[in-house]
């Protein structure tokens, strides 16, 4: 049995060094569904012969190029929404970046506690409160996902144990 790897890129190119004015964010993360009501049924090794399904989050300056692997078959397959529940901290700041991108520059929230205000969202990826401060932000919100798998041989040249490289490129632009 082929042990598969979890594996996460994340890329932020957001400028830090101009306060108030927004510089998007280039988000693009690929990862092995691991999720247990996923496409994998929440399995993390595989072996030879079987699909491996995968999961891209981006934001929306990801342009996906190719898809490539060194072995199988890629196919790609409808794109699909996450719904995220998750908390943010702000510790005396007024904006945060978000750990998915949301569809449609739109989050439900709720402060817990003494909250900082409104929030917008900017460019899908980022929060900003009304005013800085500390406080500890509940967001809900839909994060598009692109669903692509792999099938994989039983055997390649007889080798029924083998590692397969997935090659991802993609342009960034703003």
């Amino acid at each position: 049995m082929t042990t598969s790897t979890n594996f996460s890129v994340s890329i932020d190119f957001g400028k830090k060094d101009n306060p108030g004015v927004s510089t998007p964010v280039i988000f693009f993360t690929v990862e092995v569904d691991t999720r247990p009501t996923g496409f994998n049924g929440g399995k993390t090794t595989f072996s030879a012969g079987e699909t491996i399904h995968y999961l891209i989050r981006k934001s929306w300056n990801v342009q996906i190029l190719t898809e490539v692997a060194t072995v199988g078959v890629i196919h790609n397959h409808p794109d699909s929404k996450e719904h995220i529940i998750d908390d943010y901290l702000f510790l005396g700041v007024n904006t945060v970046n978000l750990k998915t991108p949301c569809e449609g520059n739109y989050v439900d929230y709720d402060w817990i506690g003494d909250g900082l205000g409104g929030i917008r969202v900017i460019n899908s990826t980022q929060l900003i409160s009304s005013r800085a401060g500390d406080g500890v932000l509940r967001v809900k919100y839909d994060t598009p996902v692109l669903h692509s798998s792999l099938s994989t041989p039983s055997s390649v040249n007889g080798i029924t144990d083998y590692q397969v490289i997935l090659t991802i490129k993609a342009r960034c632009f703003s």
